[in-house]
């Protein structure tokens, strides 16, 4: 089983996923290769940034439901950079933002399971139980995945992104990358139709327009 470590109201919780056998019906993506000797973030040094991410004060007025989904685009894509030139690729995790205003996070523990499919499934799955209670009402959804665009038949590895908000629009935005010499450069990045809607009640994969995501 995998475990996660999933930051509410300020304490940790340990959660055991349900079902780690679950595939995701969205894209698949290739697993991080954990190696304690690379420089840069390790595993426990990315959610230990989590933590401390959604501690941070929020700004003193309300922000909009635009701003809350542009926040939580920057910020997932910023530790995945870091991440990916660090160890090659990037665990799943998500990012929110609860009823109340909080930052949450939710991140896969890779430490007994390696398969990012596996590990994919168990955050998003977390993730749509929040809000089915009602807890959140904004999340980011970070994935590694190889994805090809209509007008381009290479695919190029990518930072795949789902953001949805209660109050505003969904979408899924990608962001090629390659690495060279050992660094992570970053390409254009670009949006297309949410792969998934997660605020409906009945949530349903659909598939994104303008290109396909391939197994890595």
């Amino acid at each position: 089983m995998v475990r996660e470590n999933c930051l509410v109201g300020g304490e940790d919780q340990k959660i055991m996923n349900p079902n780690p056998a679950l595939q995701p019906p969205a894209a698949t993506s290739r697993a991080a290769v954990a190696d304690p000797a690379l420089g840069g973030i390790t595993r426990m040094a990315f959610l230990d940034k989590l933590k401390r991410m959604v501690q941070e004060p929020q700004p003193p007025h309300a922000s909009t439901p635009r701003e809350e989904c542009d926040a939580l685009l920057d910020e997932p894509i910023k530790m995945a950079l870091r991440l990916i030139e660090a160890h090659g690729s990037h665990i799943p995790f998500c990012l929110a933002i609860t009823t109340a205003g909080e930052r949450t996070n939710i991140a896969a523990d890779d430490t007994e399971i390696r398969d990012a499919d596996v590990l994919f499934e168990s955050v998003r799955q977390h993730a749509l139980t929040a809000i089915r209670d009602r807890q959140i009402r904004a999340v980011a959804l970070a994935n590694n995945v190889r994805y090809h665009r209509a007008d381009d038949s290479t695919p190029r590895e990518s930072i795949q992104v789902t953001i949805d908000h209660l109050r505003d629009r969904a979408c899924t935005c990608y962001l090629p990358y390659r690495i060279t010499g050992g660094r992570v450069v970053p390409e254009e990045l670009f949006t297309t139709d949410p792969v998934e809607r997660l605020f409906t009640d009945n949530t349903t994969f659909i598939a994104g327009s303008g290109g396909e995501v391939t197994t890595l």
